[in-house]
């Protein structure tokens, strides 16, 4: 059974019954709730396994308010024969024994959650936990490129298609060309798939050697415009300062937009939809939940850029950018397929 819907538990009843909940850190309260009208007879049980991504909700009280009424089990998975050494390693030194990452996805506890970090990794975890199904015929489609700058950075393409995000590709090296081809064949595939009726906009970190991948994409479309009629070029630079009430420059704004996208619940403190569907990928939740804030002398948030990021050993957040992208609002010109 999927976990989505509160019915899909409804009607089990018997002497022994033995429910289990798979990544049980990431369902919904509401979906616990038929699970214990169930628990109403002496051989029935309840079995909850997963990470501990989340600070709040039916699994995590398990461990704690409500620990009483359950009987809990921790493995590390340093001590376990499952779990790869080269793995523990990877992400001790990509992240700290210090990091939630490590926390959550070695160690088996629940995150820190530090006070300087922007947006929480229970966020994003909650996000990537959702499910989803893209629509046959999308209202929204958007191409996000970060481009790779040096030897160690990776080139990041991916899609937006309503809610949900998708890598497309990743790859190391500067190929600007390539990278270009990359992405007009993505976004020739989007368009047989969904036949989009408004262009599709495509959003390039401008920054480096980005710059060569805009002005390529724009000569593909100005030798070929009735081909390439969907193909709307956004250059983007990170880190640019802004004229905002709130935020600092650029890449704040940005990573603003994704934690409001990721919020669960509104300004009123109403439940809401997650807008924001992200994909299952280790590097991409450890880079967004990973990266920290400050205030300026004029009080104004601002995000810590990849310098001061790489300073503290952390890797260029090559697949959050991407997502930085892909979630910036535009205001596309009103053209229609020709």
């Amino acid at each position: 059974r999927t976990a989505s819907k509160p019915d899909a538990l409804q009607g089990f009843h018997a002497e022994d019954v033995l429910y289990i909940i798979d990544e049980a850190s990431g369902v919904e309260d509401k979906i616990f709730e038929p699970v214990l009208g169930a628990l109403s007879t002496p051989g029935a049980r309840l079995l909850m396994c997963g990470n501990p991504t989340q600070l709040s909700g039916f699994f995590y009280d398990s461990h704690h308010k409500n620990r009483a009424s359950y009987t809990t089990f921790h493995i590390d998975g340093r001590n376990s024969s499952r779990v790869s050494q080269d793995f523990v390693q990877t992400i001790i030194r990509m992240y700290g024994e210090d990091s939630d990452v490590f926390r959550v996805r070695v160690a088996g506890e629940f995150p820190l959650q530090e006070e300087d970090i922007f947006i929480p990794l229970s966020l994003v975890e909650h996000s990537i936990m959702t499910e989803y199904s893209i629509p046959q015929k999308p209202t929204l489609l958007h191409i996000g490129a970060d481009i790779a700058r040096f030897g160690d950075d990776k080139t990041v393409i991916g899609y937006k298609a309503n809610e949900k995000v998708t890598f497309y590709k990743k790859r190391r090296g500067q190929d600007t060309m390539k990278t270009a081809d990359d992405i007009v064949l993505l976004g020739e595939q989007l368009v047989q798939k969904y036949q989009p009726t408004e262009p599709i906009p495509i959003k390039i970190d401008d920054g480096g050697v980005g710059g060569g991948v805009v002005d390529r994409l724009r000569q593909i479309k100005r030798n070929q415009p009735e081909r390439f009629w969907w193909m709307e070029i956004y250059p983007v630079k990170f880190g640019q300062r802004i004229q905002h009430k709130h935020y600092y420059d650029s890449t704040t704004y940005m990573m603003a937009v994704v934690k409001k996208l990721l919020q669960p619940y509104d300004e009123q403190g109403n439940p809401k939809p997650i807008e924001l569907i992200l994909p299952d990928d280790d590097d991409m939740a450890a880079q967004l939940s990973g990266r920290k804030y400050f205030l300026t002398e004029n009080s104004k948030i601002k995000i810590e850029s990849k310098k001061e990021m790489k300073k503290r050993g952390r890797p260029s957040p090559d697949e959050a950018d991407c997502i930085l992208l892909l979630c910036l609002p535009i205001k596309p010109p009103k053209k229609r397929r020709p």
